[in-house]
């Protein structure tokens, strides 16, 4: 693969464009897809999918993974009954010699599924009601798409215009949480889309993963796409779209994904909460998921370890990552962070590490930080989601 920079991009994917093989005529239907994979976008996919087949949505679904670990037969199990078939990409991925990132899945997965049209939506984007209307709309059927909003606009002096070779226009960037695409006509711009992911290295530098991947291709080909004129209605961590008549038709918890372990705070103006919270409650009874991560756990920890373990779950810290910001943090005795858990920090460990004892933090899903005890009560390492920037938990007292 070569490598691209600032400077061969724009002819790369030129020389790209020449090589487009024709739109494959085996596709046919309408259907969703929704990338998840792992306990948070699993947990986030359950409510979804549960909520759109309570709605009378009766769609095919595909739900794409990234591989055999992201998905284990529980869930698997849960997700039958509600008709949706679950696809491995690394399978499809090894035969066509493509390695796949979190968001470059999503339009691998469009390009791959058997349906010539395609909602495209996250695991964590509540449907208020049936979606299927979309597909019926004037909009769609005269533009072959739809995109929704995002907040930003790339500035008029960005160096991205010119790298992607795209005039200039003062217009919202793209949400991709959900998108709307009929294969058949946008087939070469889906296609240049799902080559600036396959360059995630050097694009990504330039715009925040796969959104404004739809946006400048459709751009660079001059590919029509309709858009709903209203914008989007802030709730708390939650983006709210709109269809063309403008009524509320997704709810996209970007920042405030639902959790299998944590308590999920009330979002005032969240249409369907109680029930969502319902379908979460249900969840816990019958799926128990093979976690990835270690939580503590007092029975297998030495008594050096468990008093380390007593020094932290008797203080409040202040956590903090270099340039990014801090929380107050606080552990419980069943391996959740109490206080200020949520996102990046939901389970936390002990362990002895080469004669030091070493505190990580986690997700659901991946280890995000490594600290090592120091001998003021304070503890100090590195953040693994942010570049491995310094991190630093501090006890309250000390931190004011």
């Amino acid at each position: 693969m070569t490598f691209l920079n600032a400077h061969n991009a724009r002819a790369m994917s030129e020389i790209f464009l020449e090589t487009i093989e024709r739109y494959p005529q085996h596709c046919h239907g309408s259907g969703i897809v929704i990338c998840a994979g792992g306990v948070t976008y699993l947990t986030n996919a359950w409510v979804c999918i549960n909520l759109l087949r309570e709605q009378g949505c009766r769609l095919p679904i595909q739900l794409w993974y990234l591989d055999q670990h992201e998905l284990d037969e529980g869930m698997r199990a849960l997700l039958l009954p509600l008709d949706v078939e679950c696809v491995d990409a690394s399978k499809r991925c090894s035969a066509q010699d493509i390695v796949l990132n979190g968001w470059s899945l999503k339009p691998f997965a469009i390009l791959q599924s058997p349906f010539e049209r395609v909602l495209l939506l996250d695991a964590d984007n509540i449907s208020v009601t049936d979606p299927a209307y979309l597909f019926d709309s004037c909009e769609f059927a005269e533009a072959g798409a739809v995109f929704w909003p995002d907040f930003g606009r790339i500035a008029p002096d960005s160096p991205i215009w010119s790298i992607f070779g795209v005039t200039y226009r003062d217009e919202p960037e793209f949400e991709s949480g959900q998108v709307l695409i009929d294969k058949a006509r946008c087939w070469q711009a889906l296609r240049l889309c799902m080559w600036y992911n396959m360059h995630s290295d050097f694009y990504y530098t330039l715009v925040h993963g796969d959104k404004e991947t739809f946006h400048l291709a459709f751009r660079k080909l001059n590919a029509p796409y309709a858009m709903p004129r209203r914008g989007i209605l802030r709730l708390r961590g939650t983006m709210c779209q709109h269809d063309f008549a403008g009524n509320r038709i997704f709810q996209h918890r970007n920042m405030l994904k639902w959790s299998l372990f944590l308590r999920n705070p009330s979002v005032p103006g969240f249409l369907h909460e109680e029930r969502c919270l319902a379908l979460l409650n249900c969840l816990r009874v019958e799926w128990q998921p093979v976690l990835r991560v270690p939580r503590f756990n007092a029975a297998q920890r030495s008594d050096l370890e468990l008093s380390a373990a007593e020094r932290l779950m008797h203080r409040v810290f202040t956590y903090s990552v270099k340039d990014w910001g801090y929380k107050i943090l606080s552990f419980s005795p069943d391996g959740l962070v109490a206080l200020g858990a949520g996102g990046f920090e939901v389970f936390w460990d002990i362990s002895l590490q080469q004669g030091r004892i070493s505190l990580t933090l986690s997700s659901e899903d991946r280890f995000t930080a490594q600290l090592s005890e120091n001998g003021d009560g304070s503890w100090g390492g590195c953040s693994l989601i942010l570049g491995a920037r310094p991190a630093r938990l501090l006890p309250l007292s000390a931190a004011s």
